[in-house]
């Protein structure tokens, strides 16, 4: 009897080593293809991925707001300085760096003909055409200073009896496009002129109007970049408005071209 016993014990032990080997191996090869799916799944994005992710989506409205930030600060700053010709040409800068990425985004210009070709005037349409119609006015500025420079450049390097060199010619474009830029930021702007012709204090008024224009241009442009991120807040009637407010301001700034074309020209 005893020994039955102990067979049956020896039977038992060795069937719950068994029971432990097999149940090692299951997890031994459900770790592998775990880690095999894991290699093969797509992984979920974290928050540094989406963030990078929004930020490329949106840089044109990143670069334009931006800009918009820089030229509310430069009416705060007195006009004809260095400090005014330095934000002028910054804000310059981001414009244009941001009309280039727009105007290389096929779905913006499909937006854009559509729209002048096939009069599918959308809001998409009113949308891209006012964000590009806001960094072209405020990139001309900037090229505009520069391309008088670099005129001012040539004619003074082929009026000097001394050698061109590499240094000089960065040194003498920079002082050229330096000084064109401050006279370029203190011109004026026709439209507003217009605007304010029936003030008492139509200097006052026009500052006025002025900063309440670019104002509001942050706002909107701040306005676009949290709705693409918050969904509770992107919404047509909302696009749409900001719209409107930047079509008229892109008016008034549009103003500043005439004094600027005649200063050019």
């Amino acid at each position: 009897m005893e020994e039955a016993q102990a067979e049956l014990d020896k039977i038992i032990g060795r069937a719950k080593s068994l029971a432990e080997e097999h149940e090692e191996k299951a997890q031994y090869r459900a770790r592998k293809i775990r880690g095999a799916t894991d290699k093969l799944a797509p992984q979920e994005p974290g928050w540094l991925d989406e963030l990078g992710e929004w930020f490329t989506e949106n840089l044109p409205d990143i670069l334009s707001f931006t800009a918009g930030v820089i030229g509310l600060v430069a009416l705060f700053v007195a006009t004809g300085g260095t400090a005014a010709a330095v934000l002028l040409l910054a804000a310059a800068a981001l414009s244009a760096s941001a009309l280039t990425m727009r105007l290389s985004d096929s779905e913006v210009l499909v937006s854009l003909k559509d729209g002048f070709l096939n009069g599918e005037l959308d809001s998409d349409f009113w949308g891209n055409l006012v964000s590009v119609g806001g960094d072209i006015l405020g990139a001309v500025p900037g090229v505009a200073a520069v391309g008088i420079g670099v005129r001012g450049t040539m004619s003074a390097l082929r009026a000097s009896e001394e050698a061109v060199t590499l240094g000089r010619v960065m040194t003498t474009l920079g002082t050229k496009t330096m000084s064109e830029a401050k006279a370029i930021a203190g011109l004026g702007n026709t439209t507003l002129d217009l605007v304010v012709r029936g003030a008492s204090n139509s200097a006052k008024a026009g500052e006025v109007v002025e900063i309440t224009s670019a104002s509001l241009g942050v706002v909107t442009a701040g306005y676009g970049l949290v709705s693409s991120a918050v969904d509770a807040l992107d919404n047509d009637g909302a696009k749409d408005s900001g719209t409107g407010i930047d079509g008229a301001r892109s008016i008034l700034d549009g103003g500043a071209l005439i004094d600027l074309a005649q200063y050019v020209f």
